[in-house]
Parts: structure tokens; C-alpha cells; sequence
């Protein structure tokens, strides 16, 4: 439990304002420092941190609230929270938990969502100028659903994947766990708006300018809360056409060259203060709930293999002279014989994500869940592109068994010990996308991938529309759904394997950050988007 010794998150600064952060520079990697610990119970079964959860969210959030202090103040940010909060709910089942969710969800929806009514008339979702469609940009109707990505600056009016994409999510989760019909429209809504203005047909694009009807030509990272979103929304609504599009960009999105390397590796977040270091790990996390939500499939099976791949690399790379500690970097990046916190809490998405698979398959609902659904089981093979839909080389495009797994991680249990062990998860050699058996196949057929620069640090230096001066009031926040409380623990596999098994010390470390924060009252990170 050392995490203190290494992390001191009450110094952090914001890189576009010239400082120099350390471990922690943004708002979603100390989200998810909650969220990976709230989603290792949740695989497992387990309530290990249920008070360390629980209690740092509330206290967190009493103390600093969903946003930092104007004018740098983001709508992704209570977003970020409400997710954090919805997972430790999802968990923990605590009443407040949601409650707290549900206020995240109503800040974001009354400081930026666009309601259809906002649309209409250009006015309103927080802004205090207009952001009428221009004539030329009326084929997809009109901007409802999307989501303004500045909370204070009222007279802005970009439009960020940031903020719609986990918006979307949130509306998903809220919408299964309450059936308020106010987070079905959301989320429709704004998956509406997402594929009409930011999905190019391979991947979802990163901001729109309303008043030009303009978008910066480049991608979201990674596209996490697209998957994430999309899986929860395809599967709550039992659409088969949103299944098959999910099985779509699933594909697309893992063979993208520019965060991929040619071995299926991600690359992205190398550097310890990039803005994608964190990226990484959250999109393990959306690939392992359209995973869980669609068992048995072929998707499930692609996500599986994929997921190895980090993992091994993840594994590895840890391994190699002079690294200590898991890093940002999960193949060729810099190694390093000191604790990054980003890097590591990164990793525990893909630990988490490799603890899942030998967990019993999940119903597709929120346990406890007033609104049970069903996983959808299309036994339909995947749409695949014609040269990057196959997991081979390196990914050997395989099914990974569940005592390999396992083993892996005893493995990496005693790494200290066994230093010298570099045995991997074995992959079977069958080609989950077509589902026959390839021991010869080819490696990932990627697009080249240009040169890559955060894509905060280009939006913090976009190009700027001209405001006008039209003031317009803010439309209505929807109201709080109350809906059943009470704790309710999967029973899972490897619940007797964690009794039985030393916790890792990546996740003492993590608990220790969090019990110093609520222990000295330090201050938060800046909080961005």
C-alpha cells in the first residue's frame, strides 16, 4: 500500500496552461482511479472496496463537486463523475451512489445537452449565443443530441466526442437501471447525433463547430465511449440493427492505425503526461462490457483475443530491464524503474479485463435492476473489413482459456519472485471472426498511421467560431428517478480464487491514493476534459 509514496495528486496543473503535471494530470485518470476499483468487484463478485469507493466518491464529490473552477470548467467532467458513481452503484448498490450519478447526469444535461426543442430554435443548453445549423448543413435535420463540450464559456459553441460519446453511456446505463424514459431520449439522441456528425464509416471523428457546420479533421482516442455507449444502448433496446453496427465498429476501431500497431498493439500514451496515457485502459473497459454483453459470440471471442494481446504486451513490457512498474507504454515505449500512477491504473482496465474472462458470463442487465434485459446472442459471424478484420500474428486470433488466464496472473502475482518468467496467456489458434482454424494467418492490416499529437492538445488550439451576441435561456434539467436500494453481489468464479490470493500490489497502491486523499484533505487535480 504505497501509492502515497509515489503519487502527491494535489500539485497537479493543466499541461495547455503551462504546467508541468505529475502523475495524474487530468480528471479522468483520478476518475478512474474509482472506476477500476468499483469494476474489479464487479467482475469478481466481490465488495473489497466497497468502503474505499464508496466513501471516496462521496467525499470527494462533497468537497469539490463535478467541476473545477471557472473559467476552465468542462461538461465532460460531471460526466466522467457520473460514471464513476454509476459503476460503484452498479457494484455496490448503495442508494447515494446513484443518486449522485443522476446529479451528474442533470449538471451535463442543463450546462450543455441539446434537446430537440434547443435545436429548433438555436437557443438554449447553456449557451448565451445562438447555434442555429447553417443552411448547408441540414441533411441530418438538427444538432439535438449533442452535447457542448465548455460548461462556463458560454459562448462557445464546440461540440466535443468527449462529451457526447460518455454522455451517451451514462444515459444508456441510467436509462436500463431506472426506465426514465428522459434517459432513453438522451441517449438515442445522442447516438443519433454521433453516428450523423462524427462517425466517418471507420471510426468516430473528434468535434464539430455548429455555427459552420465544421469538424476538426481527426480522431477521437480511440473511441472508447462510442463502444462502451453503443454496446450498453444496442443491447438495453434488443436492436439487432445497433448489434450489427456494433460489430462493425468493434473492428474498425481495434485495426485503426493511428493507435495501432502492426503487431495489434495499442500505442497510443507513451509520454506519462499525455492526455491519451489514460485513453488506453478506458477503452479495454468499453471493449469488456460489449464483451459481457453479447456472450459466446464471435464478437466476444474477438474482444477476447484482442484483449490478450494487451495483455501479453501489457505483461512483457513490465518485465523488461529496468521496469519496475507498469508504465504508459504496453510494447515499445520507454521503460521505467519508477511507480506511474496513470500507467498503472491504465493496466488494472486490462487486468480487470483478463480477471473477467474467468468470471461467469453476466446477464446483460445491472444486477438488481428494475429494468431487466436479456444479452443479445446473435449467432450471426462478424462484418469484418476485407483487410483488418482478422486477429493474427502476434494476436494468433484465438479464444483464451480460462486456467491461462489464471495462470497469468499468478504469474504476474509473483512477478518479484519469478522475474525471470516470461511465459504468456496461450491463445488458441482459431480465427475469431470467421470462426475455422488458421495457424498460418497474416498480422493486422493497418491503414499508416500519421503522425500523432494529443488530440486535447489540438483541440485546446482550435479554430474558433465568431460568436454572436444572442442571449438564450437554459433549457429544464430532467428530474431524479428514485429507483430500488439495496446491496446485491454476484456470485462469480473467482471470488474463492481473490479470498485465497494476495491482492496485487498495483491495487494497494491505488487504495493508498485514495485513502491519503480523504485523510489529508488534499486538493484535487485540475480537472479537465
Amino acid at each position: 500500500m504505497a501509492l502515497h509514496a509515489h503519487v502527491d495528486p494535489s500539485v497537479q496543473t493543466r499541461p495547455d496552461l503551462g504546467g508541468s503535471p505529475p502523475d495524474l494530470p487530468q480528471l479522468r485518470y483520478y476518475s478512474s482511479t474509482f472506476a477500476v476499483l468499483a469494476l474489479q468487484d464487479y467482475y469478481s463478485g466481490n465488495t473489497t472496496w466497497n468502503n474505499t469507493v464508496t466513501n471516496g466518491l462521496l467525499d470527494y464529490n462533497q468537497a469539490y463537486g463535478f467541476y473545477g473552477k471557472p473559467p476552465n470548467t468542462v461538461n465532460s467532467d460531471s460526466v466522467y463523475w457520473g460514471l464513476a458513481f454509476f459503476y460503484a452503484y452498479r457494484t455496490y448498490r448503495q442508494q447515494s451512489l446513484l443518486e449522485q450519478a443522476v446529479a451528474a447526469y442533470n449538471a451535463t444535461y442543463m450546462n450543455g445537452f441539446i434537446t430537440p426543442s434547443a435545436a429548433a430554435s438555436g437557443a438554449g443548453a447553456g449557451r448565451n449565443v445562438s447555434f442555429s445549423a447553417p443552411t448547408n448543413c441540414t441533411k441530418y435535420g438538427t444538432y439535438a443530441g449533442g452535447v457542448f463540450f465548455y460548461k462556463d464559456v458560454q459562448n462557445d459553441t464546440a461540440i466535443n466526442a468527449y462529451t457526447v460519446a460518455p454522455f451517451m453511456t451514462l444515459s444508456a446505463y441510467l436509462f436500463e437501471e431506472t426506465g426514465n424514459a428522459v434517459y432513453q431520449e438522451a441517449a438515442q439522441l445522442s447516438l443519433d447525433f454521433a453516428l450523423h456528425y462524427f462517425w466517418n464509416g471507420t471510426v468516430f471523428q473528434d468535434t464539430l463547430f455548429p455555427l459552420s457546420c465544421t469538424e476538426i479533421p481527426s480522431w477521437t482516442s480511440l473511441d472508447q465511449w462510442f463502444v462502451e455507449g453503443l454496446s450498453v444502448w444496442a443491447n438495453v433496446t434488443k436492436n439487432d440493427t445497433l448489434t450489427s453496427l456494433l460489430e462493425m465498429v468493434v473492428p474498425n476501431v481495434t485495426t485503426f492505425g493511428l493507435w495501432t500497431l502492426n503487431n495489434g498493439i495499442i500505442k497510443e500514451g507513451y509520454n506519462t503526461q499525455d492526455w491519451d496515457s489514460i485513453d488506453k485502459g478506458i477503452f479495454i473497459r468499453a471493449l469488456t462490457e460489449a464483451r459481457m454483453r453479447n456472450p459466446g459470440t464471435a464478437l466476444a471471442k474477438y474482444i477476447e483475443a484482442y484483449i490478450t494481446v494487451q495483455f501479453n504486451a501489457l505483461q512483457a513490457h513490465a518485465r523488461a530491464p529496468d521496469t519496475d512498474f507498469y508504465t504508459t507504454a504496453w510494447s515499445s515505449g520507454p521503460t521505467n524503474s519508477t511507480f506511474i500512477a496513470s500507467g498503472n491504473i491504465a493496466a488494472l482496465d486490462v487486468l480487470n479485463a483478463a480477471f473477467s474472462f474467468v468470471a461467469p458470463t453476466l446477464s446483460s442487465s445491472s444486477p438488481g435492476s428494475s429494468n431487466s434485459t436479456t444479452s443479445h446472442s446473435n449467432p450471426e459471424k462478424l462484418t469484418s473489413k476485407p483487410d483488418g478484420g482478422v486477429i493474427a500474428g502476434s494476436v494468433v486470433g484465438g479464444v483464451v482459456a480460462s486456467a491461462a488466464i489464471v495462470a497469468a496472473f499468478l504469474l504476474w502475482r509473483r512477478r518479484h519472485n519469478h522475474a525471470g518468467n516470461n511465459v504468456q496467456a496461450h491463445q488458441e489458434s482459431s480465427d475469431p471472426i470467421r470462426g475455422d482454424a488458421r495457424t498460418n494467418t497474416e498480422p493486422f492490416v493497418l491503414q499508416s498511421a500519421p503522425t500523432h499529437s494529443s488530440k486535447w492538445q489540438r483541440f485546446y488550439a482550435p479554430q474558433r467560431e465568431t460568436p454572436s451576441s444572442w442571449a438564450a435561456p437554459s433549457d429544464t434539467v430532467p428530474a431524479s428517478s428514485s429507483t430500488q436500494e439495496g446491496g446485491f453481489y454476484r456470485d462469480g468464479a473467482m471470488s474463492e480464487l481473490a479470498e485465497h490470493a494476495e491482492l496485487p500490489t498495483l491495487v494497494h497502491r491505488l487504495y493508498d491514493l485514495l485513502q491519503r486523499r480523504h485523510e489529508t484533505g488534499e486538493r484535487p487535480p485540475q480537472y479537465e476534459g
